[in-house]
C-alpha cells in the first residue's frame, strides 16, 4: 500500500519489455527481476545483500528516491546501520516523500523519548497532508494525541481512520477503548452497530474489546 514501491510496475515492465522486442523483431531479452525487486524480496532474509544490490542500482540512477527509500528499509535490518537508514530517510523526508514520513514517523514512535516521539506526531501530520486516504498515520495519531492528552484530536483521528476504512475493525475496537477509557461508556453502543454492518463471519469485535481492556 505503500506509494512509492510501484509493485505493479516492477513486477510486469520487464516481461511488458520482453513482449514489445518480439513484436518488433528485437532479441527476445530473458525475463527477469529487476533490482528493485530482488532487493525487496531480500529485505526480510538479507538485508545487507538487499543494500548491495541497491547500490549497484543507484550507480545508474543516484537520485531515484524509490531506490534511496528501499536501501533505507533495507539499512533497518543491518546491524549498527539503523543510524544511516534514519539519516537517509529525513532527507528523503524533507523532499517530501510520502512513504519515507510514514517509515520515519513509525519508527521514531516506539523510541522511548518524548521529543522523537513529538517529532513522530509531526511526521505523522505532515504524510496526511500528502496521503489523505492512507487510515494507517490516523491510527497512529489517535494513539499519540491520547497520550499526550489531546482528547479531541485523538477523537478527530480515530473517526477518520474508520470513515477511511469502515470495513477495518481495529480502527472500531481503538476507537471504543478511547472512548471507554474516558469514561465515554453511552457512546459505544452507535459505534458498535456502526462497525457490525461491516463485520466479518470470524470476527468478535465486542469480545476483541473485553480482552484487550482485561489484558
Amino acid at each position: 500500500s505503500d506509494s512509492g514501491l510501484h509493485l505493479f510496475s516492477e513486477m510486469f515492465r520487464p516481461v511488458i519489455a520482453r513482449i514489445e522486442s518480439g513484436r518488433a523483431g528485437e532479441k527476445v531479452p530473458s525475463v527477469a527481476l529487476s533490482d528493485f525487486l530482488r532487493a525487496l524480496f531480500l529485505l526480510e532474509t538479507n538485508s545487507a545483500k538487499a543494500v548491495e544490490i541497491v547500490d549497484n542500482a543507484l550507480k545508474v540512477k543516484p537520485s531515484d528516491k524509490r531506490l534511496l527509500y528501499l536501501k533505507a528499509l533495507a539499512l533497518l535490518g543491518v546491524e549498527n546501520r539503523t543510524d544511516e537508514s534514519v539519516k537517509l530517510l529525513r532527507e528523503l523526508s524533507n523532499e517530501a516523500f510520502a512513504p519515507a514520513l510514514l517509515k520515519l514517523a513509525t519508527h521514531l514512535r516506539f523510541i522511548e523519548d518524548e521529543k522523537e516521539i513529538k517529532k513522530a506526531i509531526e511526521l505523522y501530520e505532515r504524510y496526511t497532508s500528502l496521503e489523505p486516504h492512507d487510515p494507517r498515520a490516523f491510527t497512529s495519531l489517535a494513539y499519540l494525541y491520547d497520550r499526550f492528552e489531546e482528547c479531541s484530536k485523538a477523537e478527530a483521528a480515530h473517526r477518520k481512520s474508520i470513515a477511511i476504512d469502515p470495513g477495518e475493525a481495529t480502527s472500531y475496537s481503538n476507537f471504543i477503548e478511547f472512548l471507554i477509557l474516558h469514561d465515554r461508556i453511552s457512546e459505544v453502543k452507535p459505534v458498535l452497530m456502526a462497525a457490525d454492518k461491516h463485520r466479518q463471519p470470524d470476527e468478535d469485535l465486542f469480545g476483541w474489546v473485553v480482552q484487550s481492556l482485561y489484558d
